[in-house]
């Protein structure tokens, strides 16, 4: 059997081929990384610079935002990314026409669509916010980059459609309608636009009840807000004119005007049955419903007609007693006795007892610190804190204080809202205590409401009848219920939330029958209504010698299922028994369906 030979090959002096390791391949990846690296770095770090730049102007952060732009213009300034990005930029913090040129530079330099800068999509972002202004400009530059794109049209129609440039957004309707001819929505959108037009305007401010407080009209050149109720509820609604400014929520919910629909918390009948009740005397009222913190009216006197803003200016401007005021805001006075209730509180909660203050001997005066504390009339004795609060006695009040110490009458203070910002959705002033008494004159003084320095707002002293009604608690107050933006979504919304825990169930319910007691047989008889139990508070300030007595009276009905609570001040019309609490009368049997 033969045997095949093993082939021999011949050594050709070539060396053995080299097997590669996974380290060889990280040397050349790294090798040709750098050198795509070095080719296309400024291309990297200018996309990474538009990135971080769009990031930073979508969370808020616009300087930020700023420099990162401004390292991509060192880097490569003819770029057109950077541009698209700084028009997003500006437009988000209002400089309409600065992202206009913006814009138009990327166009100048050749940009061309890109997902990083969707205009629909920021577009959609403002119209979601209710933001017309920003958004048409987002829409409008989709339309430069692709003409045929018809959410851009159709976005870009929404968009005028809520700022009022109703024939532009009927034509954008028609133009969305041509690529898209069976789309029912836009087919409802025109059809609303068309209604609108004809009507020849839109309302934009509702009260809690729809009726419209405000509305915008269509395609004009001037007056283009009107308010249905004139002089009701001016100081919240406000006005909006080119020459005067803006006032209210005209002011302070500008961004959302026109285009939205801002829905009130208050009750437009409420509102003027308060602004009656003031009959022409200066003041203010507060109605709250103390369940929830809604605001259900403000009332202030004097006035203004928010139609005749342009024609009344000087004559508003310059009377002395300044109607632009919103004084159930805005505006400082002493508490007087409706502090009584909180000094009450504290003196239940300490436990302290009772024994060890009553009876008091009321001569009408005390002499402390060589100063002269006054009462406003001579109680001879005072056997109890119903009492004290029936007949409103300071001196048995001051005694309160003295026992209790300034530190727990400042914490009471402070537990009731006093020294703590409130949020209303206006510009709403802080109520203030001073920090310290610096002797038993002060003491006394703040202890019933009085003294200088010590201030309240007419909300502020809502909110104390309000913690009595609401069994302790008093809920933050609020007058935007809702804001909704052309399509029907919500964009901003309140609920009820809770201001402040001031006292238990178990002490607001000994308050509340003493503030019971102070109207059916007490200093508050003048607001009794019949066949209803209101519990109320009368309250007296300021100087009757210089500028004259505030009368207050604050109150919530029915005392023991509360819909309302109120405050009521009389402005330098007297003491608070006489000129507050029959305005509340007025305003509990009107709204409650007590009225003769």
């Amino acid at each position: 059997m033969l045997r095949r030979r093993p082939i021999k090959y011949r050594h050709t002096g070539n060396k053995r081929r080299k097997r590669w390791t996974i380290f060889d391949f990280l040397i050349i990846s790294f090798v040709l990384f750098s050198i795509i690296y070095l080719l296309f770095s400024s291309q990297i770090k200018l996309l990474r610079y538009a990135n971080l730049g769009k990031s930073y102007t979508l969370k808020g952060n616009y300087n930020k935002a700023k420099e990162q732009y401004n390292k991509a213009i060192m880097l490569k300034p003819d770029n057109p990314l950077i541009y698209e990005g700084l028009g997003l930029l500006f437009n988000i913090q209002d400089k309409y026409d600065a992202a206009k040129i913006s814009y138009k530079k990327a166009t100048t330099l050749g940009i061309k669509y890109n997902r990083k800068f969707n205009h629909n999509v920021f577009g959609e972002m403002f119209i979601k916010k209710g933001l017309y202004k920003p958004a048409a400009v987002e829409f409008e530059r989709a339309l430069e980059i692709n003409p045929n794109d018809v959410n851009a049209h159709l976005g870009y129609a929404l968009a005028n459609h809520a700022l009022g440039n109703i024939n532009l957004a009927i034509a954008e309707y028609k133009r969305a309608l041509i690529f898209k001819s069976r789309n029912k929505k836009i087919q409802s959108l025109l059809k609303r636009a068309y209604k609108d037009r004809d009507i020849g305007n839109i309302a934009y401010i509702y009260d809690r009840n729809n009726m419209p407080l405000a509305k915008y009209i269509l395609e004009s050149t001037n007056n283009r807000h009107i308010y249905p109720y004139g002089f009701n509820a001016a100081h919240i609604i406000g006005f909006n004119t080119t020459k005067y400014g803006s006032y209210g929520i005209e002011k302070e919910y500008m961004r959302y005007i026109p285009g939205n629909k801002i829905v009130l918390t208050i009750d437009l009948n409420f509102q003027r049955i308060a602004e009656r009740s003031l009959g022409g005397r200066k003041g203010s009222v507060v109605i709250l419903n103390p369940n929830t913190g809604e605001i259900l009216a403000i009332a202030n006197n004097p006035t203004f007609n928010c139609n005749r803003i342009n024609t009344d200016w000087n004559k508003i401007i310059k009377n002395k007693n300044n109607p632009l005021s919103n004084r159930a805001l805005e505006q400082l006075y002493e508490p007087g006795s409706i502090f009584k209730i909180i000094t009450a509180s504290a003196i239940f909660e300490s436990k302290i007892d009772m024994n060890s203050i009553f009876p008091v001997k009321c001569d009408g005066y005390l002499t402390l610190n060589n100063l002269t504390f006054r009462d406003w009339r001579k109680h001879d004795t005072v056997e109890s804190i119903e009492k004290a609060i029936d007949e409103s006695c300071n001196i048995a009040f001051s005694e309160m204080g003295f026992k209790l110490g300034f530190l727990k009458i400042y914490e009471y203070a402070n537990k009731f809202g006093f020294n703590t910002q409130i949020k209303t959705g206006l510009q709403t002033s802080m109520s203030i205590i001073p920090k310290n008494a610096s002797n038993e004159f002060e003491l006394a003084n703040y202890s019933t409401g009085l003294g200088e320095n010590f201030r309240i707002t007419p909300i502020q002293a809502a909110m104390i009848a309000s913690a009595i009604a609401n069994k302790g608690t008093i809920m933050q107050p609020y007058l935007i219920s809702e804001i909704r933006n052309i399509k029907d979504e919500i964009v901003l919304e309140n609920s009820p939330s809770v201001f402040k825990k001031s006292i238990t169930p178990d002490t607001a319910n000994k308050i509340r029958d003493l503030m019971i007691a102070a109207v059916e047989k007490g200093t508050g008889t003048l607001a009794k209504v019949e066949g209803l139990t209101i519990a109320g508070k009368t309250g007296t300030s300021g100087d009757s010698k210089n500028g004259g007595l505030h009368g207050w009276f604050i109150c919530f009905a029915p005392a023991n299922k509360p819909q309302i609570a109120i405050a009521i001040l009389a402005e330098k019309a007297g003491p608070g028994m006489y000129t507050a609490a029959p305005i509340a009368k007025k305003i509990i049997s009107q709204i409650l369906g007590y009225a003769p």
